[in-house]
């Protein structure tokens, strides 16, 4: 079977120590399940409906250039554990939720920091059934 038709393991990235610590879990659960890793980065503000960024504005860019450095950073880390050229990394604008839910779809199993920077480990895996892994990691098995 192909590494393109394995679903793979997700590991939800927002640059905190706890989510670095999900990336290389989920980084061992790809390995042992001969599938690829993909991590994403969700890049969301939570003012994005009530503040308006100017026209030509450098913000927008220079948020998604720091999750593109936090993710190229994990990666790193990652890769020789997944495997090299297993791995490939997303940042998506829009909510972690939404954005991780729609992910699962398409994974075997996701992968969250228990509390990342916006604490949105708790919130995404609070719906599901979820093994306790500690304080740190929150594994949700999607199919």
């Amino acid at each position: 079977m192909s590494q393109s038709s394995v679903r793979p393991v997700v590991a939800g990235v927002d640059g905190s120590e706890n989510s670095r610590r999900a990336a290389h879990l989920a980084a061992e659960e790809a390995r042992r399940r001969s599938a690829p890793l993909r991590l994403l980065f969700a890049l969301n503000s939570p003012f994005s409906e009530v503040v308006t960024v100017a026209p030509g504005s450098r913000v927008p860019a220079a948020l998604h250039d720091s999750a593109a450095e936090v993710l190229r950073s994990v990666e790193a880390a990652v890769a020789p554990v997944a495997g090299e050229g297993r791995t490939s990394w997303s940042v998506l604008d829009g909510r972690p939720v939404e954005l991780l839910r729609a992910a699962s779809a398409e994974a075997q199993l996701i992968v969250l920091g228990a509390r990342g920077a916006g604490g949105m480990g708790a919130i995404v895996a609070d719906p599901c059934k979820a093994p306790d892994l500690g304080q740190d990691v929150t594994a949700v098995r999607c199919g």
